[in-house]
């Protein structure tokens, strides 16, 4: 379909008697082109099944075929049609079950397929989660995780069933890890009960039929049947990454995708929801927080049989795009026949909305205790695979449009500009006149609030003085037409030269611009001047030999905004930019890091920047409050605290490496991790420190300005924390001689001052003692070995010790 809802084309494909398609990807290798999977089968006249076996088949961007071929084809084997394809590295892997299963030791089992971006089939095996005929094992959907294993859901029979149950239909959902070549790792059963209110516990049904990996672990959506009260529901529930729940929906009346195909059920959203289709008498959206708290709901259309969403899709700009099967009744002479549909809607930007026959669903929402028990699983190998050529026949589909909002309002063009009539700045937002009489007003909206609602074709906005973002929302005079929407990011900052800034913001392409926000606030409440610049080509044209050369007595600071990164991102930053920000650290600089996905960074920059990444897995959603903690090398915030309120983000754990590397920012839960280290490191000329966050300073709930100004204590600190002297110098007069002995006797043995222990430390073994005089004498009149960096000329102490320097040695900087 195009964007503006019309049918581009629409091509059926047949392989062998029977072809059904199940799951459709873009192609990992261009996403112009698809690849689309399913089953396809012969059978005799008598209805049984002679061969079935999984395809997979790549299109060009018009639907014609590229290459396809047939997995795991054996006499008399039947798939089920409900397969499920998902990207992984270097290609795909699917899942599905084998319902009757010649040459396997018994029916109804699960399988994974791994093939690669050309189709070629890397492995393929099946799995059963108990050693008899009886497990049933069903898979249902298959998820790659960040470590390049693979998760699994779907059901097998509950192995001690109630006695008056009835066996072969107890199930209970399972989740299942397998390793990037399809060994089995671990795995859970989820059995669900309802405690009537006579204390009676009933086993309940259950199914997992869509998961999603998400930050901290896996979210799953699924059948949920109490068969004791003949009350269907789903359920929805989220488990940490060993497996363990962490809350678990029951929702009666509601059924996820219900028709025998139903992938792409569940969705994650950036903004930390969990949205899927479902079947409430009529196609349903249903959305919930990462949390288990519900959002929203809303159904679609009138009732018909098996009129239901089975499939949505998570669009860029937050709005929903489902499908599913639909009943109409078509006439036929003096009667009416029921014509079996696909059904599409799209919601309108982060809502659930269509604007078409929709209404709003309250959902009952009842928690459950669910407890993971551990499973065995055997695994059995296949190989094989066939090159088939598929008929292709081109179908000219009819449309019925059952409501449309799509936009339809010509193309509007914005031109932001500031103007700066005096002192305060002035932002004008002009946009060309659209057709006359098609919009009825213009809606501004400034970083989340409206500001104004405008006839016209101009919007001036007064003493806007920072970095802002502007939404205009077109809304048109027809009212199936949707809004169109522009954003702009405007910049109406006073025009700072690089002397008198005593920060540098930069914020690479592709960022968000509002994570300056919060720190702009607090650098110039507490009397600082930030400058911003914008763009990975920005740091190669900053005046680094002018920066704040107006205000000596204020450190300049680098404060790098990476914000929110995509989870799993390749995104990393320029070998010529990290050659930049290392220049000016070890010309003595201050750095702050901030990106939620550090791997931006190279290796040995982290390694630089003192911290690694521990693990690869993200911090989990349930990263709430954040506790100070000291670093041990000069920032100290163990007074701090604070919520962490920038719900549905991930951040990076963090571990300081290096002997002046410390914490100072985790986690208040169970596991504390790490979210931000500070590093205190030195060259044989001066000192450097840095700070790197996985946490973002926005999510600080109202204690931004606080820990801003409790940062730039430390890192703008015009004060040199390691004064340069030389060693041996004991009464750091700038020479070294024979007094300098004697002042580290006296300073041993009749109680002398030191204004530098560094510069007395003559071995440079961290301790003050006779050695040090001994080993100085030796150098004046035996020629021993010199004492280490820094002599003969000035220079920081390169080691880490407990040892300080007040004052360093005369004539060095």
């Amino acid at each position: 379909m195009n964007t503006d809802c019309t049918v581009a084309w629409k091509n059926l494909y047949r392989l062998l008697d029977v072809t059904q398609g199940s799951a459709v990807r873009l192609s990992n290798s261009d996403p112009e082109r698809y690849v689309l999977a399913g089953t396809t089968g012969s059978w005799d006249l008598t209805g049984a099944v002679q061969e079935s076996s999984v395809f997979v088949m790549q299109t060009s961007d018009v639907g014609t075929p590229q290459w396809t071929f047939r997995y795991g084809a054996a006499p008399f084997r039947k798939y089920s049609t409900k397969i499920e394809m998902k990207p992984c590295q270097n290609g795909y892997i699917l899942c599905g079950t084998v319902l009757e299963g010649s040459s396997l030791p018994f029916d109804d089992v699960g399988f994974l397929l791994r093939i690669d971006d050309a189709g070629n089939l890397v492995w393929l095996k099946f799995y059963s989660t108990d050693v008899t005929e009886t497990a049933q094992t069903h898979f249902k959907d298959v998820e790659e995780l960040p470590n390049g294993n693979f998760v699994v859901t779907g059901h097998m029979l509950n192995p001690e069933p109630p006695s008056n149950a009835a066996a072969s239909s107890m199930t209970d959902t399972i989740l299942l890890t397998m390793d990037s070549e399809g060994n089995f790792l671990a795995g859970f059963r989820y059995p669900a009960f309802t405690i009537q209110d006579n204390g009676t516990e009933n086993l309940d049904v259950t199914s997992g039929e869509s998961l999603r990996v998400i930050p901290g672990g896996v979210a799953v959506v699924g059948h949920y049947m109490q068969p004791y009260f003949d009350n269907p529901g789903s359920q929805l529930f989220q488990v940490d990454n060993v497996g363990n729940v962490q809350w678990y929906n029951f929702l009666p009346g509601i059924l996820p995708g219900q028709s025998s195909i139903s992938n792409g059920t569940l969705r994650y959203g950036d903004n930390g929801t969990l949205t899927f289709a479902a079947d409430q008498s009529a196609s349903a959206l249903v959305q919930f927080s990462v949390g288990g708290n519900f959002i929203a709901a809303k159904k679609y259309g009138t009732v018909h049989w098996r009129n239901t969403a089975t499939s949505v899709y998570a669009e860029p700009d937050n709005s929903f795009t489902f499908t599913g099967i639909s009943e109409v009744s078509v006439p036929l002479g003096t009667g009416y026949y029921d014509n079996r549909d696909c059904r599409v809607g799209r919601t309108s930007t982060s809502s659930l909305s269509t604007g078409c026959n929709e209404q709003d669903l309250n959902l009952s929402v009842e928690g459950r205790e669910v407890l993971a028990i551990g499973l065995e699983v055997q695994v059995f190998g296949a190989q094989g695979f066939t090159d088939v050529p598929p008929d292709v026949i081109s179908v000219s589909p009819s449309t019925n449009v059952l409501c449309t909002t799509c936009d339809c309002l010509p193309p509007v063009v914005v031109t932001p500009t500031v103007q700066w009539p005096g002192d305060l700045p002035v932002v004008v937002i002009d946009w060309e006149p659209v057709d006359p009489g098609s919009i009825t007003d213009v809606v501004v909206i400034r970083d989340g609030v409206v500001m104004a609602e405008v006839v016209g074709t101009t919007y001036v906005d007064e003493n806007p003085n920072g970095y802002h973002r502007y939404e205009l929302v077109f809304n048109p005079t027809d009212v199936t037409c949707n809004p169109t929407r522009k954003t702009v990011s405007i910049d109406s900052s006073p025009v700072i030269d690089f002397p008198d800034a005593t920060d540098l913001i930069w914020i690479p392409n592709e960022r968000d611009p509002q994570e300056s926000v919060c720190l702009v606030s607090g650098l110039e409440s507490g009397g600082r001047t930030p400058k911003i610049v914008l763009g990975d080509s920005a740091l190669a044209t900053v005046q680094w030999a002018d920066l704040g050369s107006t205000t000596p007595n204020e450190k300049p600071v680098v404060w790098a905004l990476f914000g929110e990164g995509a989870q799993g991102s390749t995104d990393t930053v320029s070998p010529s930019n990290e050659g930049v920000l290392t220049e000016f650290l070890l010309g003595g600089g201050s750095l702050y890091l901030e990106s939620s996905n550090l791997d931006v960074f190279s290796a040995d920059f982290r390694n630089l920047c003192g911290f690694s990444i521990e693990g690869s897995e993200p911090i989990a959603d349930a990263l709430v409050e954040l506790e100070g903690l000291d670093s041990g090398f000069g920032l100290d915030l163990s007074d701090l605290s604070t919520e962490y309120s920038a719900a549905g983000e991930f951040a990076d754990q963090l571990l300081p490496i290096g002997d002046s590397s410390g914490a100072i920012l985790r986690s208040t839960s169970a596991f504390g991790e790490v979210t931000a280290v500070f590093k205190t490191g030195a060259t044989a000329t001066v000192g450097y420190k840095v700070l790197t966050s996985s946490t973002l300073l926005r999510g600080y709930s109202g204690n931004e300005e606080l820990f801003v100004d409790r940062l730039v204590s430390v890192l703008g600190d015009s004060g040199s924390p390691n004064p340069q002297f030389i060693r041996g110098d004991a009464n750091v007069d700038g020479g070294i001689d024979i007094g300098d002995a004697v002042y580290g006797l006296t300073y041993l043995f009749s109680g002398g001052d030191s204004s530098c222990k560094d510069a007395q430390d003559t071995n440079d073994d961290g301790a003050i003692d006779v050695a040090d005089p001994i080993a100085l004498l030796g150098l004046l009149f035996s020629g021993s070995e010199p004492p280490p960096a820094p002599f003969p000329d000035c220079g920081v102490d390169p080691t880490v010790d407990s040892l300080d320097c007040e004052f360093g040695s005369e004539g060095c900087p």
